[in-house]
């Protein structure tokens, strides 16, 4: 009996004592509030990994949020997190899988994969743009070390790098030359593509590097918003572009108009796909597919040609929308390309019956658009599948006009009985899509395009 109080003691002292230090330390750390960036990432991680329903995509936005506002001071927790190499045991494997066989299902949240954890870190410092000198000390030893895992997580983490970036580019650049795993080199060109312009310097060194068989597609979406500057790069995207089997065929050919507007082949290859009418009609269409796909992540800059070319693939998704289904690949690539033509494609389509997507597309381009909010506002009203599509528009769309957020806020107050249960995933959504709209608003305000996110 003696030495089982003995033990308990032991365990009580020495659960205090890792407690007081735990509290220690996270007053060393940013708060927000009144809660330290430690719980505010624990419960990020514990929310995401068991992520199911709109109320934990709400809660999870929140986690965010308050991490991000945080600013750099969040930096050194994170990185550190992000690169602390551990890895899941048995013991810890086994444990989580029988508490999610517990009532309820949602008891393994409380053991989060370490990999879970580390993707989370590393995806926050992404949007903060931190300095050189708060990422590099941490991650260097581990870029040059014999830990691949380690060695992708430091490289991709390089690629978040704003003052100072230009140490990272000759890391990236020597990782991006090795011949052994292809996951390193795919982190490598991914961080290259995230620094943009800030690596201009390295354009030779990996036009050099390039191998036409099996380019990165981060490769050639950082050449494309380089534009002029990657002029060296252009024989190298044409002999892509040759090829008609390449997989990154299209994606090459986005990398040379952004480089040379006028490149006669490369318009003659998009006019060619665009009116193929000698291909079988499944392969032609795909093709087609493929070249809208490859537009929507080029640079967002006028290319009235290109937009000419695409305007008719445009038409004809619209004219297939219906009020719960819509392909939207054309009719996103003319956004980034010749918004001016989206327009007014989609004030037309206003009247249609895929009028939801329009006001959507609408308010993408314009926040504050004086003719989608109202029709969107207005559509939200009553308990209709037309008025769900109408918050899930706002959502998409990231409104944050007042009228969009005092409707939004209206439906998340309007409290409907459990049993409504159609009112109930109004109010979920509508909260969703408040936490997605001051989301995007953080991400624009550092300058964030959507596709970084």
């Amino acid at each position: 009996m003696r030495t089982i109080r003995l033990c308990l003691v032991v365990l009580i002292l020495g659960g205090g004592l890792g407690l007081g230090w735990r509290w220690y330390g996270d007053q060393k750390l940013p708060q927000h509030q009144g809660r330290s960036l430690r719980l505010w990432f624990e419960e990020l991680c514990r929310v995401a990994s068991a992520s199911e329903g709109l109320e934990d995509g709400t809660r999870e936005l929140e986690c965010k949020l308050a991490i991000l506002g945080m600013g750099t001071h969040a930096v050194p927790f994170l990185v550190e997190q992000a690169m602390s190499g551990r890895e899941d045991g048995p013991m810890r494997r086994g444990l989580r899988r029988a508490l999610s066989e517990l009532p309820g299902g949602r008891w393994n949240r409380w053991i989060v994969p370490w990999a879970e954890i580390q993707a989370q870190a590393a995806g926050l410092v992404g949007p903060l743009r931190p300095p050189a000198d708060l990422v590099l000390p941490q991650v260097l030893p581990f870029v040059r070390g014999p830990d691949e895992r380690l060695r992708i997580q430091g490289l991709l983490l390089l690629g978040c790098l704003r003052d100072g970036a230009e140490e990272a580019v000759p890391l990236l650049v020597e990782a991006l030359g090795e011949k052994g795993d292809p996951w390193v080199r795919a982190a490598a060109s991914a961080a290259l593509g995230q620094l943009k312009s800030r690596a201009t310097g390295a354009v030779d060194q990996v036009v050099d590097l390039m191998d036409p068989a099996t380019v990165d597609l981060h490769v050639l979406r950082w050449l494309a918003g380089l534009g002029s500057a990657a002029s060296n790069a252009v024989p190298r995207l044409e002999e892509i572009v040759a090829s008609e089997y390449h997989e990154s065929r299209f994606e090459a050919l986005v990398a040379l108009l952004s480089i040379r507007p006028d490149h006669e082949s490369g318009l003659a290859l998009i006019r060619q796909t665009v009116s193929d009418e000698g291909s079988p009609i499944t392969r032609a269409q795909a093709a087609r597919e493929e070249l809208a796909a490859a537009w929507i992540s080029s640079p967002r800059r006028p290319h009235p040609e290109v937009g000419s070319l695409l305007e008719p693939l445009a038409r004809v998704e619209i004219r297939a929308w219906s009020p719960n289904n819509a392909m939207t690949r054309a009719t996103r690539a003319l956004e980034r390309l010749a918004p001016e033509r989206v327009v007014l494609l989609y004030r037309q389509a206003l009247e249609g019956a895929g009028w939801v997507h329009a006001a959507t597309g609408l308010l993408r381009l314009d926040r504050n658009d004086a003719e989608a909010t109202p029709r969107l506002v207005e559509g939200m009203a009553g308990d209709s599948p037309e008025g769900m599509s109408a918050i899930l528009g706002l959502r998409e769309a990231g409104s944050s006009n007042t009228e969009a957020i005092r409707a939004l806020q209206s439906v998340v107050q309007s409290r409907p009985p459990p049993e409504e249960h159609m009112g109930q995933l109004r109010v979920l959504n509508a909260a969703y899509a408040l936490a997605r709209i001051r989301y995007r608003e953080w991400m624009e305000s550092v300058g964030f395009d959507e596709l970084d996110w």
